[in-house]
């Protein structure tokens, strides 16, 4: 080990609850972590966590004493967290990490930045900052940072096999902080795949979900081919994932204007030949512990796939035909009746992909969809009962009264629609 010390003005970009965490411990805390890593690459920091050599019940006498609200959930690992304008700081006790269970450890307070440093997983997550600007480097973190490089601290295997969600981890961080995988960190992650499996769902819903979220495209691509080759989420998540369709839809959104949500990548890469006529397995939703939410949304959105591809049918997606797209557009209103136009568009561009379409009309339909604004129904449920209309019969009104409206491209009042339901017998 060979300390290096930069002094750095990334201490000015940090924010007021940094600086008043400084203020009030000066030189007895540092930043560490991901946050270091950040401001040194100008790229944008969503947690500040701080390292002290202070004891828990020390770093609360002092938060204490400057009115600080504090948390205390985590103390058994030595972590206190500090509220400063309602925003949550961690400051963890420095300390040694002892007899591994899987996530969970025993823990050995120091006072020893390095020993301390060498707990942690990647060389460029190992970075302190103190309140005088001063970057604290014991693995050759910052030259790794402007390298474009991920490596483990340490022997890769020993880092791993503390906590295998770092398999996960070494994949996410190489694609946002990596111009090529390690390979001593690829073979590890190779050989200890399997323990994957130990661990649990929601951890790996996180890991993996952040790293579907990545903007670095072509390396995103380029780890789920090495996840299929090497079967790395094979019991985890699927056997295989198809990563030719996420390429095609982040293609497409080159093409046209439209941004792919997580759900919809998701989606992409875990359901496979959607034109089969067979049931779709929706398993990946509890691999991934999707909430209700989610679940819910996929199915919408497998509902229009459905109903788009048995009742359109492929011609008019792929054809610019005058009758064409306004049956298109005819059967978008329809859609959207019930559903929200961001649920149509993803239906839309899942069909695209997974049929093998063109897009002829895929830009006139993002476009239709992002500005129609479906005007309010004129009825309701007391309108219909008022009819002397009850039970089931309600809701069948109510979808009569609906597509005559959008037959009439919603140009029907109250009494219009009134009037036509009373010619039924129902």
């Amino acid at each position: 080990m060979q300390l290096k010390k930069t002094k750095s003005n990334i201490i000015n970009s940090v924010s007021e609850e940094v600086k008043i965490i400084f203020g009030i411990f000066e030189d007895q805390v540092r930043l560490v972590g991901g946050a270091v890593r950040n401001l040194l690459i100008n790229k944008k920091v969503s947690d500040y966590d701080f390292a002290t050599p202070l004891l828990p019940s020390e770093i609360v006498q002092i938060l204490k004493k400057h009115n600080i609200q504090t948390i205390s959930l985590a103390i058994k690992y030595g972590t206190i967290i500090a509220v400063v304008n309602k925003k949550n700081f961690e400051i963890t006790t420095l300390r040694k990490d002892l007899d591994h269970k899987g996530r969970d450890c025993d823990v050995e307070f120091v006072d020893d930045y390095f020993v301390d440093a060498s707990r942690r997983d990647f060389t460029i997550n190992a970075l302190y900052l103190d309140c005088n600007g001063i970057i604290y480097d014991f693995f050759n973190g910052i030259e790794d940072l402007k390298n474009s490089k991920l490596c483990f601290i340490g022997d890769a295997n020993q880092r791993i096999n503390e906590d295998y969600l770092r398999i996960l981890r070494f994949f996410r961080f190489s694609c946002e902080y990596a111009q090529d995988l390690d390979y001593v960190g690829l073979e590890a992650c190779v050989n200890n795949k399997n323990n994957l499996i130990k661990l649990s769902k929601e951890r790996i819903r996180k890991e993996f979900l952040l790293m579907l979220d990545s903007k670095n495209y072509k390396k995103l691509i380029q780890i789920l081919k090495i996840f299929n080759n090497e079967k790395i989420t094979e019991e985890i998540l699927s056997p295989s994932l198809d990563y030719n369709g996420l390429e095609k839809l982040f293609d497409l959104q080159n093409k046209i204007n439209f941004t792919p949500d997580l759900l919809l990548k998701i989606l992409i890469i875990f359901v496979e030949n959607f034109q089969d006529q067979k049931p779709l397995n929706l398993d990946f939703l509890d691999k991934i512990c999707a909430t209700n939410y989610e679940k819910n949304r996929v199915k919408n959105i497998m509902n229009i796939a459905s109903f788009i591809q048995n009742e359109l049918t492929i011609f008019s997606l792929e054809n610019e035909v005058k009758n064409s797209h306004e049956n298109l557009v005819f059967k978008c209103k329809q859609i959207m009746i019930e559903y929200e136009p961001k649920i149509l568009n993803d239906a839309i561009i899942f069909l695209i992909i997974k049929n093998n379409l063109t897009i002829k009309n895929l830009a006139n339909i993002v476009e239709f969809c992002n500005n129609f604004h479906l005007p309010k129904f004129p009825l309701t449920g007391n309108d219909i009962l008022s009819l002397n209309i009850h039970g089931s019969n309600v809701g069948k009104a109510l979808n009569m009264a609906k597509k005559f409206w959008l037959e009439n491209n919603f140009n029907c009042e109250k009494s219009q629609l009134i009037n036509y339901l009373k010619k039924f017998n129902i």
